[in-house]
């Protein structure tokens, strides 16, 4: 097991739940121009997230359930908590989003 494999987990968290995020602000009444850098940051995020997955475990692989469970729970935490702060800031966002796109992302990077 790499020494750094925590390190890379965490990395891992952090551009998944923005990656989330963004692709639930998408569905928010923004302004086009923001949807589109909202699009471009997914792209971006989506590989750098490969990245990650694969030095933590070959992509070929599914990730222990240990891991994946704590990968999901924290992501979950991340995406809810910078939601709410876009939504005091006047966002009008749809919560019963957040745990169908954490598993969809989380399916198509086959950490569950």
């Amino acid at each position: 097991m790499p020494q750094n494999r925590p390190d890379l987990i965490k990395r891992f968290i952090g551009i998944a739940s923005n990656t989330v995020t963004h692709k639930i602000l998408i569905n928010t009444e923004v302004e086009e121009n923001t949807k589109n850098h909202y699009k471009l940051e997914i792209e971006r995020d989506i590989d750098i997230a490969l990245k990650y997955r694969d030095k933590i475990n070959p992509i070929g692989d599914v990730l222990p359930e240990k891991d994946s469970e704590e990968i999901r729970n924290k992501i979950l935490l991340k995406v809810k908590s910078e939601l709410l702060k876009r939504k005091d800031k006047g966002y009008n966002i749809d919560f019963s989003l957040i745990d169908k796109e954490v598993d969809k992302f989380l399916k198509e990077n086959k950490v569950i």
